[in-house]
């Protein structure tokens, strides 16, 4: 059934976004950095205004480096923007996924850096993880530092929301040399 409105699809988008930060709130005691990234940066005032209305005063509202239409260069952008912040990894989840949580992101960072202290020639577990999803997209991707570049031409050519946008992402990380967790 077709929503009757802009304002009652936008009252539900806020809803998804209040609850999925309340969901990674759990992060900020860890030392994890939570941003909402934007997907322009002309949305940016009403973005922060939305998290101030979720009562959160720790999620800051990030203007996009890149104003474009391709999700895997704004999600690359975002990996390169924590990883130029001090993050040695970082998770991105969409705020379409209700059921995202801390723990989510906890796996992710756990799988990125287990083997780290351990003598191995990547010194990292993976490279990449993604939270795969029913529909053949993922919920999440994660990444170490110094993949960035790498992933954003794994993601060169990558049809979003399909039934095999993961399959294509992988394909895409395998090119590239990244080990990856899916």
């Amino acid at each position: 059934r077709a929503l009757a409105s802009f304002d009652a699809a936008a009252a539900i988008y806020r809803e998804l976004v209040a609850l999925v930060v309340a969901r990674v709130q759990p992060l900020y005691g860890r030392g994890a950095r939570v941003v909402f990234s934007c997907a322009s940066s002309a949305d940016c005032a009403q973005c922060a205004r939305m998290l101030e209305d979720t009562g959160s005063k720790h999620v800051p509202c990030v203007r996009a480096q890149a104003d474009v239409d391709d999700l895997g260069v704004r999600m690359t952008e975002a990996l390169r923007e924590a990883f130029s912040d001090g993050a040695d990894v970082a998770c991105i989840a969409g705020t379409d996924i209700p059921n995202f949580c801390a723990a989510h992101a906890e796996q992710c960072f756990a799988l990125l850096t287990q083997g780290a202290d351990v003598d191995s020639s990547r010194g990292c577990a993976v490279d990449v993880v993604f939270g795969p999803a029913r529909d053949g997209g993922f919920y999440c991707v994660a990444a170490r530092r110094g993949v960035d570049e790498a992933l954003r031409r794994a993601f060169d050519g990558v049809q979003w929301s399909t039934p095999n946008t993961l399959e294509c992402c992988l394909a895409g990380c395998a090119r590239e040399g990244l080990s990856v967790n899916a």
